[in-house]
């Protein structure tokens, strides 16, 4: 009488060592990788806080009333080089060091870097999904963003200068 095939499955269940055999072995196995854990808020500002930061305190807090109301939405707007982009790191850096805060940095100033942006997010918060050669990363990222479940967010859009981007 033949004895019986034995089969052990190696750690964590990847791969089949057979012990005896006495015929045909047919295995079908799927190995699901399971879904990435999301990680908690982060900030993801490409800048650090410059030391040498004129703290324009009733600015500052113009654009913490103004993103504390509904619509949220803030804009500085002025000729280059008066600040606006020091104001939304000073910024930034405020609203992440509160915690439980997602803060995204988006350059801009063309379209491509815009969707350097969000292919960035979708890194950093692990979208599923995002690797898949036809992904649509800003529809991704825009449904991700959209699901209250995924906490409080904020994006920096630096250098929007242009419409059209």
């Amino acid at each position: 009488m033949a004895q019986p095939s034995r089969a052990a499955f190696g750690d964590l269940g990847q791969g089949i060592q057979v012990g005896e055999n006495s015929g045909s072995i047919s295995v079908t196995a799927v190995f699901n990788a399971a879904p990435a854990t999301p990680p908690q808020p982060f900030p993801m500002i490409r800048f650090s806080r410059d030391p040498d930061f004129v703290n324009r305190g009733d600015i500052i807090e113009q654009i913490h009333q103004r993103f504390a109301n509904p619509p949220r939405r803030v804009a500085l707007v002025g000729f280059g080089g008066v600040g606006k982009s020091q104001l939304a790191i000073h910024f930034a850096h405020q609203i992440a060091a509160g915690g439980g805060t997602w803060v995204f940095w988006i350059h801009a100033e063309t379209r491509a870097r815009v969707e350097e942006g969000f292919w960035t997010i979708a890194e950093g918060v692990r979208l599923p999904g995002r690797s898949e050669p036809k992904a649509d990363i800003p529809q991704l990222v825009y449904g991700w963003l959209s699901n209250v479940r995924n906490g409080r967010w904020v994006i920096v859009l630096d250098s929007a200068d242009d419409r059209k981007v």
